[in-house]
């Protein structure tokens, strides 16, 4: 999973804060880098799948109306 944000824009500042805090179940965060473009700077991170782990979230970490991920909740 690779996840790029602004590092300039209100949203993308807190999504690099989000990177940085975030522990996602079932992954471990391989690199998190900042690319510096001509015009913007990014903020790449990629996480890599541990092995042996088949199911990545819990089932408390679904939504009960919806049964998607609710990643704010998601460790």
């Amino acid at each position: 999973m690779t996840v790029f944000t602004n590092e300039h824009s209100d949203e993308g500042k807190k999504a690099q804060q989000k990177l940085w805090d975030r522990k996602i179940k079932g992954y471990r965060c391989a690199t998190l880098q900042f690319l510096w473009l001509e015009t913007d700077t990014l903020v790449y991170a990629q996480f890599e799948r541990l092995r042996g782990n088949n199911e990545l979230f819990d089932s408390e970490d679904r939504c009960p109306a919806t049964g998607h991920i609710d990643c704010d909740n998601a460790n």
